[in-house]
């Protein structure tokens, strides 16, 4: 789980900083979004990757899992941008989290400098009530 400790719009209140998970208010379609930034001190290897996952109520949601790999045969030793979206249904009360998976057997930071609060973020919202 990737530790979002800033809320940059909530109108209902739904988000937790000290879970990092949204709390859908109503059963619906919702629109989930997410995206990190690895900080350019980070490496990944041919045939390395990383994953942005949604989990809910903490089960994968595997048809909303990027995965992305570095070039074929490169090495990545720069900054390395993941974004991820899907839009699913969700029951009231259920919890949608994301998180971060990377294969590298390494740390791998995430970009934190200041001001730098919006490359790494999680965000939804409701399509449409059912």
């Amino acid at each position: 789980t990737i530790d979002l400790d800033t809320v940059h719009f909530d109108s209902g209140g739904n988000f937790s900083t000290s879970t990092n998970g949204y709390t859908a208010p109503v059963d619906g379609i919702y629109f989930f979004h997410g995206q990190v930034l690895y900080a350019n001190d980070s490496t990944f290897n041919a045939g390395e990757r990383t994953d942005i996952r949604i989990y809910r109520d903490n089960a994968l949601i595997p048809l909303v899992t990027t995965i992305y790999f570095p070039d074929e045969g490169d090495n990545y030793t720069a900054f390395f941008h993941a974004k991820m979206n899907g839009i699913m249904e969700v029951t009231a009360g259920q919890v949608m989290t994301m998180r971060i998976y990377q294969n590298t057997g390494e740390t791998q930071d995430l970009y934190a400098a200041s001001g730098a609060i919006n490359y790494t973020s999680f965000g939804g919202y409701l399509i449409e009530p059912t």
